[in-house]
């Protein structure tokens, strides 16, 4: 079963790796060697790779910076607002 998350998690890094290893490794927090192994990967060996393993993340910043955003009048805006940044963030370095 694949799992999109991680399916988009990897091949955005893959993208970014091949533009550039060492921005890749800080935005994503990996080694530069993993960055650079990544960039090397197919897509059929990305999608192996999500099969055996599973992404593990964590907030970088504090929880309730989002909490904070999400109790407003103008929650659906908000949320549109956010997730189109989401999705440009993903997005970097061509379509995922």
């Amino acid at each position: 079963m694949e799992r999109e998350f991680d399916v988009t998690y990897w091949l955005t890094l893959r993208n970014l790796a091949r533009r550039d290893a060492p921005m890749a490794a800080t935005a994503f927090g990996v080694s530069q060697s993993l960055a650079k192994a990544v960039a090397e990967a197919t897509d059929n060996q990305i999608r192996q790779l999500v099969t055996e393993i599973c992404t593990a993340c964590t907030l970088r910043f504090d929880p309730q910076v989002v909490e904070g955003l999400l109790p407003s009048a103008d929650l659906r805006k908000r949320r549109q607002g956010f997730f189109i940044k989401y999705q440009q963030c993903l997005s970097v370095g061509g379509n995922v």
